[in-house]
């Protein structure tokens, strides 16, 4: 081997040592003394037994395994673990929020495309939320800005 295999091969293994070893490192820092003597003294905890499936065959386990892993209920948790509820409550009101933003303030054309209303100036410069859902904003007569048409250039 050629000496700069022998030295790849060495600090590979010390940054391997460095990184399975970085969580002890950071208990040892960061416990105190009565925390590391009652780990030390913890003792094994089985997590579960697997003599009674020893005994069944292969079909037996896996129809076990799809009735309690995958049946309706153990869908249903798998959904509720792995669908975050507030992206969908901030979704659906994304969704809601432009909607409504859509229907109150554009046009829609037989071409399926939207064209903005004449947008005017508010009279009152109050906030209340039923007007975002109603449209009942007392707005000027006069618009500011509205579409110009495809005739006028």
């Amino acid at each position: 081997m050629e000496t700069a295999g022998i030295v790849d091969v060495i600090m590979n293994s010390l940054a391997l040592t460095f990184i399975i070893q970085f969580d002890e490192m950071i208990f040892a820092i960061l416990t105190t003394v009565p925390v590391k003597y009652r780990m030390g003294s913890l003792e094994e905890y089985a997590l579960f037994d697997m003599q009674d499936d020893e005994l069944l065959t292969d079909e037996e386990v896996l129809e076990d395994y799809l009735a309690h892993e995958f049946g309706y209920a153990g869908r249903r948790a798998c959904l509720k673990t792995l669908v975050p509820k507030r992206l969908l409550a901030v979704v659906v009101l994304m969704v809601v929020f432009m909607y409504n933003y859509y229907r109150l303030n554009c046009d829609f054309l037989e071409d399926g495309s939207t064209v903005s209303k004449p947008m005017s100036f508010p009279q009152i410069v109050r906030f209340n939320p039923t007007f975002f859902f109603t449209n009942k904003y007392p707005m000027d007569a006069e618009p500011y800005w509205s579409m110009p048409s495809a005739t006028s250039r």
